[in-house]
């Protein structure tokens, strides 16, 4: 039995719903208007279904379309504008598709999703979902598309458009998967995920009035190949406990930072670029962690800024075009940076602050106007394979106390001498080589720096001991110590003929004669 058809008819101007369907009641609704309706214009509950085609919902008191229970509803190519309350609500376990529509100027979200609590086991299992493509949201006077609880909305080719406040927003195990999807112009945050999951593919967020995307509690929310820019604030921020995954996005245009992670937050980058930020290129710090891989972060203040007690990585990435520093490690702190690439900073090329324990490895630093790596009071960094080109002012810059194990590492090119060694400084360079510069060392009275199989090419004064180790070095360590085996007589039996030896800057050609009965130092 076919459900009745209503075809060009027009509700205006009554009290109540415009169009009611309840129990099991089925209807269509083709090329209709509901206009000037006191209340909801259509009301669809319990397990009827409803399918408007064509269909005009106009200046209602209450909602444009409302849904509960079991309900279904269906609106293709109709228009829901100037209502009272919410474009389209869906509770409990209703459901609603809409294809190639409008909703626009609505005095309540465009879309509104509420479901049950995530402890119910009913709402686990049949949650309230809407599904939408194609559809135009516009000028809605709160949120453009908003989830709450056992709800899921999925939105394929929308456009979301100048909406009061966020454009999505999801809460409280709510749930948004969004394709190709586009957020411009939002009063408030582009996208918004409190408690909720969210996966985004090939989506651009632009020109919001807070963040692009602001995530908080124990969200999660994956980006691919998306663009946030023009935001207010900072472009991506991460709070509480929430963990995004960010797959070959571009994050643009930001006046604040391109991506923060604050709390016990967590981000995943993967690809990608971050671009254009007047502070941070991407910030770690309260409790937060980071993994970024493979990305590149170009003209922001400083490329990349860690401040916390976590070790976060970064491998493979290129930072450049920085009007400060391209990397800044916080007092303290102890990020990994593998295989990566600064180039072209207004200030240092990495500035390891006092007391940091950042680890380096296989990276490049050019074309610094400061120094290229600057190793602050107290920060005793492990650097492996280094390569340091056309520095402003110092290659490596080791102040007061500073100290570390840097094997490996060429300097060329630097304005000032290739290395400065600060009072106090105890830094161990091993397989180090300055070439092309006036001068090849600058140390301070009480520095004691250590040089092991270090040398030098076309350097104008050079000072720096350039020598060949007398035995193979085994343990390096933070402080200026440089662990050596050398064949010395035996001391008991808690020695054998193999000792550990130190090698000091003021004794690195001063060694015991063989026979001299001697105890190593492990100062």
């Amino acid at each position: 039995m076919h459900p009745p058809v209503l075809r060009g008819c027009r509700v205006h101007s009554v009290i109540g719903a415009g169009l009611r369907v309840h129990g099991d009641a089925k209807v269509e609704a083709l090329g209709c208007a509901i206009e000037g309706v006191d209340g909801d214009a259509v009301v669809v509950g319990q397990s009827a279904r409803a399918g408007l085609r064509d269909t005009v919902m106009l200046r209602p008191s209450g909602h444009g379309v409302a849904l509960s229970d079991r309900a279904f509803v269906e609106l293709a190519n109709c228009t829901v504008a100037h209502t009272g309350g919410v474009g389209v609500h869906v509770d409990r376990q209703a459901r609603a598709v809409l294809r190639e529509s409008k909703i626009t100027d609505t005095a309540g979200d465009a879309i509104q999703l509420v479901g049950g609590a995530l402890d119910s086991t009913v709402a686990e299992q049949d949650p309230c979902t809407v599904e939408a493509t194609g559809t135009t949201i516009a000028r809605s006077g709160a949120h453009g598309l908003s989830v709450h609880g056992a709800a899921h909305a999925v939105v394929r080719e929308c456009t979301v458009n100048t909406v009061a406040k966020s454009g999505l927003i999801a809460e409280a195990g709510g749930r948004i998967t969004a394709d190709d999807c586009t957020v411009s112009g939002s009063g408030s945050t582009a996208l918004v995920a409190r408690g909720a999951r969210v996966e985004a593919a090939d989506c651009t967020l632009s020109r919001a009035g807070a963040n692009g995307v602001f995530l908080d509690g124990a969200a999660h929310v994956t980006l691919r190949r998306c663009i946030v820019s023009g935001s207010s604030f900072s472009a991506v921020h991460l709070a509480g406990e929430a963990v995004a995954e960010l797959d070959t996005c571009t994050v643009a245009e930001s006046p604040q930072h391109g991506v923060r992670v604050t709390g016990q937050a967590m981000v995943r980058m993967t690809g990608g670029r971050v671009e254009h930020a007047a502070m941070s290129g991407v910030q770690v710090e309260e409790t937060g962690d980071a993994t970024v891989r493979h990305t590149t972060i170009e003209h922001a203040a400083v490329g990349i800024r860690v401040q916390t007690p976590h070790r976060p990585l970064f491998e493979d990435c290129t930072v450049g075009a920085t009007t400060q520093a391209g990397m800044e490690v916080a007092a303290g702190c102890g990020p990994t940076v593998r295989d990566s690439r600064f180039t072209d900073s207004e200030g240092a090329g990495v500035f390891l602050d006092r007391d940091s324990r950042a680890t380096i490895e296989d990276c490049v630093i050019r074309d610094s106007k400061g120094s290229g790596l600057v190793v602050w009071d107290g920060a005793r960094p492990t650097v492996r394979t280094l390569r340091v080109e056309r520095s402003g002012k110092n290659g490596v810059y080791l102040a007061t106390d500073a100290a570390g194990a840097l094997d490996d590492v060429t300097i060329t090119e630097s304005q000032f001498p290739a290395i400065f060694v600060g009072k106090g400084a105890r830094p161990r360079f091993r397989r180090c080589h300055v070439q092309n510069t006036d001068r090849d060392l600058n140390v301070l009275d009480g520095g004691e720096p250590t040089f092991v199989d270090c040398t030098t090419n076309d350097v104008r004064a050079v000072s720096m001991p350039a020598t060949t180790a007398v035995a193979r070095l085994l343990v390096s360590e933070p402080g200026g110590i440089a662990r050596h085996r050398r064949r010395c007589p035996p001391m008991g039996p808690r020695w054998t003929t193999w000792m550990t030896c130190c090698v000091s800057s003021t004794t690195w050609s001063a060694w015991p004669a063989p026979n001299t009965t001697w105890a190593p130092s492990y100062d």
